[in-house]
């Protein structure tokens, strides 16, 4: 992400996103937490000419080859630059890796490597939503929680 970023943006999209989530809540949609990692070094096994700069040189391919690994592009994703990590052949590497919310669509669910939870996500089934719920492994109970993490950090500095 490019640009100044200060503490009162974080603050504002914060709040943009509570409203967002009541709004989706209010209308039937499942708050449960789906996300997905997608390391750069899948993408190399799968496409061997990959480059980490298609991001910006082909956005469009790049977008559908995070789909096709489970992402939803259409949605906000983020790159977590180099990290050390497990990639899903349960392989160590260090690299980077897009997080983002895991796809839905019926495709997705039913293909066989959909997680648990967004499969769970799709039934949008208020008991499920409130299982998940006690678990902090919904929407709105992580962005309270990392809000919480955040607040502790700036009181230890």
């Amino acid at each position: 992400m490019k640009g100044h970023y200060t503490m009162q943006t974080e603050v504002k999209q914060t709040e943009d996103k509570q409203k967002t989530l009541r709004k989706v809540h209010q209308k039937g949609f499942s708050l449960i937490s789906a996300k997905i990692h997608v390391s750069e070094s899948e993408i190399a096994m799968q496409y061997p000419d990959y480059v980490s700069d298609w991001i910006e040189t082909k956005p469009f391919k790049f977008q559908e080859i995070l789909w096709d690994f489970g992402l939803d592009s259409t949605q906000e994703y983020v790159l977590q630059e180099v990290t050390s990590h497990r990639n899903r052949l349960g392989e160590q590497v260090t690299c980077g890796r897009y997080y983002g919310n895991e796809r839905l669509d019926d495709d997705w669910i039913k293909s066989g490597y959909a997680s648990q939870s967004a499969k769970d996500k799709a039934l949008n089934n208020k008991l499920l939503d409130e299982s998940y719920r006690a678990r902090y492994e919904t929407e709105d109970t992580q962005d309270y929680l990392e809000r919480r993490d955040m607040y502790d950090k700036s009181n230890k500095d």
